[in-house]
């Protein structure tokens, strides 16, 4: 079975070596995983009898937007709720050449990365 949070916390502070070294288009494709595992950790504590979909965003975004529901997928749900959450960010980009995440895309998604990981319980250097 997929460690997804084990795999998201791991993910995250890769992310934030590697920006730390100036290296923002590395660091900013971990933080899309991170967002993904997060996602995949509520889908699969939260709804039961779900088969987590092996889908990267936006569309995962989509599918925990539908399928999370109640008071426990709150924190999730507001997290998702902002049209700009994770904008920019494509599973593509691992194709991409260097330059394409600055230092600013890379705090906006670091961000939006946090929100996920404390909306979900997963605990890490998240502060």
């Amino acid at each position: 079975m997929e460690a997804y949070s084990l795999a998201a916390i791991k993910h995250f502070s890769d992310a934030k070596t590697l920006a730390a070294s100036g290296r923002f288009d590395g660091g900013g494709y971990l933080v899309g995983y991170v967002v993904e595992c997060a996602l995949k950790h509520a889908l699969r504590i939260t709804v039961h009898n779900i088969s987590v979909p092996r889908k990267h965003i936006p569309e995962l975004i989509a599918v925990a937007r539908m399928a999370l529901q109640g008071r426990g997928a709150q924190p999730v749900l507001a997290a998702l709720g902002n049209p700009a959450f994770m904008a920019g960010w494509s599973v593509g980009m691992r194709y991409a050449g260097e330059g394409g995440t600055d230092a600013l895309l890379f705090r906006r998604w670091e961000n939006d990365a946090r929100k996920i990981l404390l909306a979900t319980n997963i605990r890490c250097a998240a502060r």
